[in-house]
């Protein structure tokens, strides 16, 4: 490693990338990888004009403050706007967490 990037507290960071049920720890490299192939997108589901989209970070954005959070739902409009909704620790809760916003937007519709 690098000492440019040991001074980035880039050695400090834990990799992750989709696998099928899950995530599991990675490389810097094979994150990259995963990010570029938009192998990082979870779930998605349009409802009328809005994109509901669940994705693995890849990486803790919780900048250590209390529990690791390494997935993101965000509402993205069709005009294109991006509203992020609900951060999640594990792929459970990021299923649950989509699934839900999902219903929402469904039952909204309806009215």
């Amino acid at each position: 490693m690098t000492d440019r990037r040991a001074k980035a507290g880039l050695s400090q960071i834990q990799y992750y990338r989709v696998v099928p049920g899950g995530i599991e720890p990675c490389t810097l490299m094979e994150w990259a990888d995963q990010w570029n192939v938009a192998g990082h997108h979870i779930w998605k589901d349009t409802i009328g004009n809005v994109l509901v989209n669940t994705i693995c970070l890849g990486f803790d954005v919780s900048c250590g403050f209390g529990s690791q959070l390494l997935f993101e739902t965000a509402i993205i409009s069709e005009a294109g706007g991006i509203e992020i909704v609900r951060r999640y620790s594990t792929y459970e809760e990021a299923e649950k967490g989509h699934k839900a916003i999902v219903a929402e937007f469904r039952e909204i519709r309806k009215e």
